[in-house]
């Protein structure tokens, strides 16, 4: 199999590179930079490309038996346009490309948040997808409608995976904030501590996408990947205080106040284009005072899927990731 990985310096690119080639693919891997070469793994085959930049996807996709589309602006703070020209049209750039070249197989990295953020228990890939006003969340639902829209008119053959927060080695993003806002002392939690968390191990969510891509009954179907358990945020948050001997936090904000801060906050960041995300943000404060359930028994009945990773059993991967890249 001759695989192209977009988004492969990227968290979850970078670990699907790892994978591929441990399974003897052959892996063109993209990257936006000559720079960004350094940290791709050796045995990849590197290209320069970009999802805005049409000309560059079509180079790219000449000649491979899949593409795995993990490119995308992610988390909770970056400028409107950002998130529309590298979610949506790089979206819709990269199934041209796909298509053009006649790529048998489209597997599309996508997210949970198609389903928003708001209280789920077991939701399984049948619930509702619809838009909540989160930027992030609204441009993967605008990316899936292209999907599926390309699909049902036999442009490309799509395979959709929804994460659910992804955690492990590589994390820049969540774990990474709450230690910081942590050994800050200004972390609160927002609502219950107790929601859950919602959490999906790296290499659980690699395993599922091959285990999808290598599956004839995947196609025209979306998986929901997490590590199947019921981690809660107060979990997350007292197993890193036990590990890295920090003190427990002892604020907790009302869900209804932290929202309404978080979407102030947006809005002033917006406004004056303030490039560091604010402390509190909607998608942030969702995350946290959400209960974030999901079902993977879909991908368990079809893929075979068994997480081998999970909270806090394999936390310590983790906390020596973390420790080595930010000298902690």
């Amino acid at each position: 199999m001759k695989a192209l990985v977009t988004g492969a310096t990227g968290f979850i690119g970078s670990h699907l590179v790892d994978v591929l080639l441990e399974r003897n693919c052959e892996v063109r891997a993209m990257a936006r930079t000559t720079s960004a070469r350094c940290t791709l793994a050796r045995g990849a085959q590197t290209v320069i490309g970009d999802v805005r930049d049409p000309g560059s996807l079509t180079k790219a996709a000449q000649g491979v038996d899949i593409v795995f589309h993990c490119a995308a602006h992610v988390g909770e703070w970056g400028a409107p346009g950002d998130y529309y020209d590298i979610n949506v049209t790089g979206m819709k750039n990269m199934i041209d490309a796909a298509a053009a070249a006649g790529v048998a197989r489209f597997m599309d990295v996508s997210s949970v948040a198609v389903h928003s953020n708001h209280n789920h228990d077991h939701s399984t890939e049948d619930a509702l997808i619809r838009k909540s006003g989160v930027l992030y969340n609204d441009s993967k639902v605008d990316a899936e409608k292209l999907v599926w829209a390309a699909h049902e008119q036999g442009r490309i053959r799509a395979t959709t995976i929804r994460p659910v927060m992804v955690w492990g080695p590589r994390d820049r993003i969540y774990f990474p904030k709450m230690i910081h806002a942590l050994r800050k002392r200004v972390f609160a939690y927002m609502g219950s501590p107790d929601s859950i968390a919602g959490l999906a191990h790296v290499r659980n969510v690699v395993d599922i996408i091959v285990r999808a891509a290598e599956n004839e009954d995947a196609v025209g179907q979306a998986f929901i990947a997490a590590d199947g358990c019921e981690t809660t945020v107060r979990d997350i948050v007292e197993a890193l205080c036990a590990e890295l001997n920090l003190p427990r936090p002892l604020m907790t904000l009302p869900y209804g106040l932290a929202r309404t801060l978080g979407a102030a906050s947006e809005t002033l960041g917006h406004a004056f284009h303030v490039k560091k995300a604010p402390l509190l943000t909607k998608m942030g404060v969702e995350l946290m005072g959400n209960n974030l359930s999901f079902s993977i028994e879909k991908a368990k009945r079809v893929l075979g899927f068994e997480p081998q990773h999970r909270f806090p059993e394999s936390l310590p991967g983790f906390l020596e990731w973390y420790q080595n890249e930010y000298k902690a």
